[in-house]
């Protein structure tokens, strides 16, 4: 299951001095739409899914896919803390530490914490 852009809590996304909304062909979604970061201190988006569209028993993953632009500066050696959890309960949920290295094109990420009910994130 994929969630586009505009259907995520991106936070001051609807304010242009942090944030435009462009079209990208590459873009995986139909409309093609994507949030472009301009600036911003900390970067906080949401996601909601509705549960009963997953399957019990089965491990699910989320990931963040975005592309770094020419010119782009702040991630670098900067620890990118993720957490993923249930509405009402984050404070019980997964949380990561991902690093990114535009140079090489890549992520890391080690995993803090437990989901509710402890093991690995199973619904």
């Amino acid at each position: 299951m994929m969630v586009g852009a505009r259907d995520l809590a991106i936070t001051w996304g609807d304010t242009l001095a942090y944030w435009r909304w462009e079209m990208d062909a590459n873009s995986r979604f139909a409309r093609g739409e994507v949030a472009a970061l301009e600036i911003v201190w900390w970067l906080e988006i949401r996601a909601k899914i509705q549960t009963r569209r997953l399957s019990p028993g089965t491990t699910y993953a989320a990931y963040l896919v975005f592309k770094l632009m020419g010119g782009h500066i702040g991630f670098a050696g900067q620890p990118v803390k993720v957490r993923v959890g249930f509405v009402g309960d984050e404070a019980l949920g997964k949380e990561s530490v991902a690093h990114v290295d535009p140079a090489a094109g890549a992520t890391t990420s080690r995993s803090r914490g437990n989901p509710p009910g402890g093991g690995g994130s199973r619904v």
